[in-house]
């Protein structure tokens, strides 16, 4: 399954389980404007609260496409646990694990491990 493909159908998972993420910044801003609607001398804050609130509303779909990367091996993961169970999650846990990628490289490539061994003395 392409890459855009998995990406394109989880957002539509989440949209049609009307999904909805809320950061930690955003737990904890609407808890200060339950504070600040509870206190009347932050009262004054409260406008600058909600705009920020506003703003980081806007943000959120930007979340996704900044965490793509992350979020696709980790659905990657998933989807291959579903059909092949542990094995299949560490199989392709592999494909991004970097310790794992030079182990590889070492082993399968004689010029890289004569250099490595090289550079360690």
């Amino acid at each position: 399954m392409k890459d855009e493909k998995i990406i394109s159908d989880f957002q539509i998972f989440l949209e049609k389980e009307n999904y909805k993420y809320q950061s930690e910044f955003e737990k904890k801003l609407k808890e200060l404007i339950t504070i600040s609607e509870n206190d009347k001398t932050t009262s004054s804050i409260k406008g600058k609260v909600l705009a920020l609130q506003k703003d980081s509303e806007a943000a959120l779909p930007k979340l996704l496409e900044n965490d793509k990367r992350d979020i696709l091996d980790l659905l990657k993961e998933e989807l291959a646990s579903r059909y092949f169970g542990l094995t299949g999650r560490i199989k392709a846990s592999l494909d991004t694990d970097l310790q794992f990628q030079v182990g590889l490289r070492l082993l399968l490539d004689q010029k890289y491990y004569n250099n490595f061994l090289q550079r360690r003395n």
